[in-house]
Parts: C-alpha cells; sequence; structure tokens
C-alpha cells in the first residue's frame, strides 16, 4: 500500500514540476508576442551626424535615414528590407525589396533609407518598412507617408 501511495505522490509530484515549467514557456512566449519586432523610426539627417528629428511625414523630394533598435543583436549577417504600399482600404501591395549585411553583434542600425538622387522618388502615399534578418524572421516594422 505504501509503494502505491509513493508511486502517487511521486507522479504528482512530477506532475506539478512538468506543468510550472510549461508555464513558463507560455509565459515567455506571451512576453516575446508583446514584445514583438523593433520600431523602424525615420527623419532628417546625415549618416555620420544621425536623425536630427524624428518623423513619419516626408516630401518627394526628401533624404531621410532609417533608425532601428532591436532587443537583441540581429544574429546575422545577412538583413532584407522589404517595402509594402498601404492602400487606402487596408490592404498592402508589394513596393520594392533589397538585401544588405550588417555586423551579426549589432542591436542598432542608422541606415541612410531614401536619398533622392540615388534612389529616386517614393510616389505619394504610406508606406510600411520591414526587415528580416535571414529571410524571414521579422526583426523590425516601421511606417512613413510622402505627401
Amino acid at each position: 500500500m505504501n509503494r502505491i501511495v509513493s508511486a502517487v505522490g511521486l507522479l504528482l509530484i512530477t506532475f506539478i514540476i512538468t506543468a510550472c515549467g510549461a508555464g513558463t514557456n507560455i509565459f515567455n512566449n506571451a512576453v516575446e508576442s508583446v514584445n514583438g519586432p523593433g520600431e523602424i523610426l525615420f527623419g532628417p539627417g546625415t549618416f555620420d551626424e544621425g536623425i536630427t528629428t524624428y518623423q513619419s511625414v516626408f516630401t518627394e523630394n526628401d533624404d531621410f535615414l532609417l533608425d532601428v533598435t532591436l532587443n537583441e543583436p540581429f544574429g546575422t549577417s545577412d538583413v532584407k528590407f522589404i517595402i509594402l504600399k498601404s492602400n487606402s482600404d487596408g490592404s498592402e501591395e508589394f513596393y520594392v525589396e533589397w538585401s544588405d549585411t550588417v555586423d551579426p553583434t549589432w542591436n542598432s542600425l542608422v541606415y541612410e533609407f531614401q536619398v533622392v538622387d540615388r534612389d529616386g522618388k517614393f510616389e505619394i502615399g504610406d508606406y510600411i518598412v520591414r526587415i528580416f534578418a535571414d529571410g524571414s524572421d521579422l526583426v523590425a516594422e516601421g511606417t512613413f507617408s510622402i505627401s
């Protein structure tokens, strides 16, 4: 009889420990989803000086920088930028994408995002920029408008 009680007690303790561990994983996943990707900010400035004033609305003739700070380093040297144009109905359409390299230990980046003489002009509208590490891990997202 004591063996049965001991076995049931051991099973109960194992269940409690396992449940507590599972609860911790659920909590960690919830925190990660709340933190989400890093925020991309935009503004005028130079690469050497950085962004002078953060803003999200620009004209077609403005040059501007992108600034992002992540909770963790990029962890890869390969990053992909994807720009989507937001439509008035809430849908998004592909605008352009390109890849670049970063130091995998960096957790921040200042990037000459729009240089009109080099890149041409954006069409008037609202845009979403997403940065992916290793091609598929969304690490940052931000929005800007051209008026």
